[in-house]
């Protein structure tokens, strides 16, 4: 969640801190949106770039849930209740898990009292997160997806094993070799 504003900051921030520390669901609230986010995946199945690159993930990973969309599907989010997103919200919505970023003319006390006005506490609460055993060989080499658009599309993906952070000379590494291929001097 963000906002930017020009006046009423802190009581801005205080709407945005109980988004998060105090979410209102209801069976009416969350079906409706269910509605909204179904019509957006079904926006973004018909955008040819965002097409590609859900085309290129799932030629890489076998089992990373990078290869499917955030948003779920259609039929996923019809199983959302307002129980589930607590639970979310409970184990995901915790100082512990989150990070406040803000930039302008506030103190820290200002923000540590909108803190604390939110009700959050300095309680952890422990997420367990699975560990995906993710194999070194793609799913497939080459797939082609079909839709009507003005000019064709084309993507390339490399999937190279990491361990740990990315580091600053495997960026540039990677992003000469993809000028190599794709770049303007290049025969493709």
């Amino acid at each position: 969640y963000y906002f930017t504003c020009s006046e009423d900051f802190e009581k801005n921030l205080d709407i945005l801190l109980s988004f998060v520390s105090n979410p209102y669901l209801t069976d009416e609230n969350v079906e409706k949106e269910k509605g909204i986010i179904g019509q957006e995946i079904k926006m973004y199945d018909d955008s040819a770039s965002w097409r590609v690159l859900f085309g290129i993930l799932e030629g890489l990973y076998h089992n990373h849930s990078v290869k499917e969309d955030i948003a779920g599907s259609v039929e996923s989010i019809a199983q959302i209740t307002p129980e589930m997103l607590y639970k979310c919200a409970q184990a995901f919505y915790s100082p512990s898990e989150m990070v406040l970023s803000v930039a302008g003319n506030i103190t820290e006390q200002q923000l540590m009292d909108a803190v604390e006005r939110a009700g959050f506490t300095a309680e952890k609460h422990t997420v367990i997160r699975e560990e995906i055993e993710e194999p070194e060989t793609i799913v497939y080499a080459e797939k082609s997806i079909r839709m009507p658009i003005s000019q064709p599309l084309v993507a390339i993906g490399f999937k190279e094993k990491v361990d740990g952070k990315v580091t600053a000379k495997q960026g540039i590494i990677g992003d000469i070799i993809i000028d190599i291929l794709t770049g303007s001097t290049s025969e493709l």
